[in-house]
């Protein structure tokens, strides 16, 4: 009687809560797509069995959140905001802004069906997001044709300059063989104008109630993309207080200052 006690026992609690510590286990590895047996052996055995399935569905919605708000910003960046909510308050930085313009678009477009100039964008887009964040820099938004880029806008590591321009020289060595296959398929070249800036901006969450934007703001990011408009195509500039953090890193063409809207004295 006592062996059959026990082997009921067995097979009644034990073996349940070792297959649920198991699937703990895995769930604790990162695998949520993963199926919770409910068990009625014991109230006790269920309710465990219960709580990990109601577990798993929390983890599987918050993965989910983080997946789609990924899209919008930044994983990273959500990451960060989803942790600490102290990420949306207002705060002064000094980071290095990477902005990028495509040339001619106004052009592009009038020539263009509209099906072309999406999947264009699109592409230019992919080459851009690759190049940056492989470099660690985080997308702040799509501009039309533009794409605003920041590296130090999380952690600041001391190397936010020479991390901007390995992105900007990456971007054009991949965007030269995207214009080749478009010159092979008889389609224009893209050209585009990058500008690396060095400057205090200000971070937080802006907007209304309703919608609100985490974003960077301040006098930095319009310089930014002012001297944007004065990159020639194929070419990345960058201003003089970016250079001066990387100069014993590369070689660069000096250029005669340029007079941009809002400042009294050229850069």
């Amino acid at each position: 009687l006592v062996i059959i006690f026990s082997y009921i026992f067995l097979t009644k609690h034990i073996k349940p809560i070792n297959i649920l510590s198991k699937i703990a286990e895995e769930i604790g590895n990162g695998n949520l797509n993963i199926t919770v047996p409910l068990f009625y052996s014991s109230y006790e055995v269920y309710r465990l069995s219960l709580r990990i399935t109601h577990m798993l569905w929390g983890l599987s919605e918050r993965e989910y959140i983080r997946t789609l708000f990924g899209k919008f910003i930044d994983r990273r960046l959500a990451e960060k905001i989803l942790s600490d909510k102290d990420t949306l308050k207002g705060t002064k930085k000094n980071i290095v802004i990477l902005y990028l313009d495509m040339r001619d678009f106004t052009k592009f477009t009038e020539e263009n069906q509209p099906e072309e100039v999406v999947s264009t964008l699109n592409n230019l887009f992919t080459i851009a997001v690759n190049s940056i964040t492989k470099y660690g820099g985080i997308i702040d938004k799509f501009i039309g044709d533009a794409v605003l880029a920041l590296f130090g806008i999380i952690e600041e590591k001391g190397d936010e300059a020479e991390r901007a321009i390995f992105a900007a020289i990456d971007l054009l060595k991949n965007l030269r063989e995207f214009n080749l296959k478009r010159i092979q398929s008889s389609k224009p070249e893209i050209k585009v104008g990058i500008t690396i800036h060095t400057g205090e901006v200000i971070v937080g969450n802006i907007g209304s109630e309703e919608r609100q934007e985490y974003t960077v703001v301040g006098d930095a990011v319009n310089t930014a993309a002012r001297l944007c408009g004065a990159a020639p195509g194929k070419h990345c500039i960058i201003s003089d207080n970016t250079y001066k953090l990387v100069s014993e890193l590369i070689e660069v063409e000096e250029l005669e200052p340029i007079k941009v809207k809002g400042k009294s004295e050229p850069l």
